[in-house]
C-alpha cells in the first residue's frame, strides 16, 4: 500500500515539476538523471528508476532469506522431508522475483495514474507502467546475486548489500567522481531503459534477464553440491 501511495504522490507531482524545480541548474540535474529532454518525462523517469532501486532492495532481502533460514537450522529440517534442495531454494527465489515484479507493476500503475490525473493525459498510465516494468530485469539481476553467493559462499551473503549500495552510489555520483565508464557499466541499473521505452530497448532487457538467469543457474549449481551451513 505504501508503495502505491508513494507512486501516486510522485505521479501527481509531475504537473508542478517546473515550479518545484525553478532554477535552471535543478532542471538540468533532473533531466540528466532521467535521461530525457522533456522535463516531465525526465522527472518521471528518474522517480521510476528510484522505485526500481527500492524493488531491488526488496529482492535482495527476500532472496537472502535462503541464508537466514539455513543459519537458523530450518533448512536441514525441511530437507529431511520429501522437499528437495532445488524445490526449497526455488520457493524463496521465485517469491523474490515475483515480489519485485509486483512492486514495479504497482509502481508503474500508481505513478501513471497520478501523472494522468494532473496532466489530463491517459497515455501516461501506459507509458509509466511500461517504464516501470522495464526496471524489473535489472532488479532481477540483484535478486539473483544472493542466490549465487548462497550457492557457493553463503557466509558472504551480506556482501550483496555492499554491491547493491556500490551500484547505487555509482549511479548517483559516478560522474562527479569521474569513475571510469567500464566501472559504471557494471551496474545492471545502468542498462535499464528509461521513459519512454521503445522497441530498441528489447536487447538490453533480454541481456539483463539472461544475466539474472546465469547468476541463478550458478547459484543452483553450487547449492546442489555444497554441504549445509558451509
Amino acid at each position: 500500500m505504501a508503495f502505491v501511495l508513494f507512486g501516486v504522490l510522485i505521479g501527481s507531482l509531475v504537473g508542478n515539476v517546473a515550479e518545484l524545480l525553478s532554477s535552471p541548474t535543478a532542471q538540468d540535474l533532473i533531466t540528466q538523471l532521467g535521461g530525457r529532454q522533456a522535463l516531465n518525462d525526465a522527472f518521471l523517469a528518474a522517480e521510476i528508476s528510484i522505485m526500481g532501486l527500492l524493488a531491488a532492495v526488496y529482492g535482495v532481502s527476500a532472496a537472502n532469506h535462503l541464508r537466514s533460514e539455513e543459519a537458523a537450522g530450518h533448512t536441514e529440517a525441511l530437507l529431511g522431508t520429501a522437499t528437495t534442495r532445488v524445490r526449497w531454494a526455488s520457493s524463496h527465489y521465485a517469491a523474490a522475483l515475483a515480489g519485485v515484479s509486483a512492486l514495479m507493476l504497482l509502481a508503474g500503475l500508481s505513478i501513471g495514474a497520478g501523472a494522468a490525473s494532473v496532466l489530463l493525459d491517459g497515455d501516461q498510465l501506459g507509458r509509466s507502467t511500461a517504464a516501470a516494468l522495464a526496471q524489473i530485469p535489472a532488479a532481477w539481476v540483484m535478486t539473483s546475486a544472493p542466490l549465487t553467493v548462497f550457492g557457493w559462499a553463503p557466509r558472504f551473503a551480506g556482501a550483496v548489500w555492499g554491491l547493491l549500495f556500490a551500484f547505487v552510489a555509482l549511479g548517483e555520483f559516478g560522474v562527479l567522481w569521474n569513475a571510469p565508464q567500464w566501472l559504471m557499466d557494471l551496474s545492471p541499473f545502468r542498462h535499464s531503459p528509461l521513459l519512454p521505452v521503445g522497441s530498441g530497448s528489447m536487447g538490453e532487457l533480454a541481456g539483463l534477464t539472461a544475466a539474472a538467469a546465469v547468476l541463478a543457474a550458478l547459484g543452483y549449481l553450487g547449492w546442489r553440491r555444497r554441504d549445509l551451513a558451509a
